[in-house]
């Protein structure tokens, strides 16, 4: 796709068109297709978790690092021990 990502204004990276800026669908409907579990804190608050799907078709390590690479972090070495 030749289009440039847009910036987002709110944390400053840059989400791709296709993906549209709405993060709240987008994260619905990866829930609605597994690659997200979401349960809730005491207060209510949505808390999300890797979900069967993604494990499957991604793997946990994939994840993880594409996670960390959104947020321009490096992967704690304590979680890859952890898995």
């Amino acid at each position: 796709n030749d289009i440039d990502p847009e910036p987002n204004p709110r944390n400053k990276t840059k989400i791709h068109p296709s993906l549209g800026a709405n993060v709240a669908d987008l994260l619905d409907k990866a829930t609605k297709e597994q690659f997200y579990l979401v349960k809730h804190t005491d207060d209510g608050e949505p808390k999300y978790e890797l979900g069967p799907r993604a494990l499957v078709e991604v793997g946990r390590f994939q994840m993880i690092q594409f996670q960390a690479d959104a947020l321009h972090e490096k992967v704690d070495p304590s979680i890859i021990a952890e898995m």
